[in-house]
């Protein structure tokens, strides 16, 4: 299906059916998207809170960090 603005330029447009199918898929797609932006942040944040509490551990003595352990992380 053509639309035309003028004389001389023409803009395909698709049937209506699927400029609704592309809404809907996009729709779904931004919605997919943001859940997933949603639970990254959320894991960011419990990650960050279990840094914080494992530095005050080791800070405070109440964990002790050997070096053998240091090595079995890299």
């Amino acid at each position: 299906m053509k639309y035309t603005i003028s004389n001389e330029l023409y803009l395909p447009v698709p049937p209506y059916k699927e400029q609704v199918e592309l809404v809907d898929f996009i729709r779904d797609f931004t919605a997919r998207n943001k859940k997933l932006e949603v639970t990254i942040a959320k894991q960011i944040a419990t990650l960050q809170s279990y840094r914080k509490s494992f530095i005050y551990e080791c800070v405070t003595g109440k964990k002790q960090v050997w070096e053998g352990e240091i090595e079995k992380m890299n």
